[in-house]
């Protein structure tokens, strides 16, 4: 599957199972490590907390569904 390119991709991917919260999660947090030594944008992270929300998202997805932006 190749990667989505907006928002909207990510989320309905998230939705339909096609992805994981916890799939995009790690990918953006990847990126985000790669990419911050030469921001120096962020004081803190909270890593293992949005890996914590991606999972809830995966196991419960049906109670999550409806949020704008699930996944994202």
């Amino acid at each position: 599957m190749s990667q989505p390119t907006t928002v909207r991709d990510i989320r309905d991917g998230v939705r339909q199972r096609a992805r994981s919260a916890s799939e995009v999660c790690r990918a953006a947090l990847d990126r985000l490590d790669a990419v911050e030594p030469f921001l120096h944008a962020f004081n803190t992270g909270a890593r293992e907390q949005a890996l914590a929300r991606a999972d809830e998202i995966d196991r419960d997805l049906d109670r999550w569904r409806d949020r704008p932006l699930v996944g994202v």
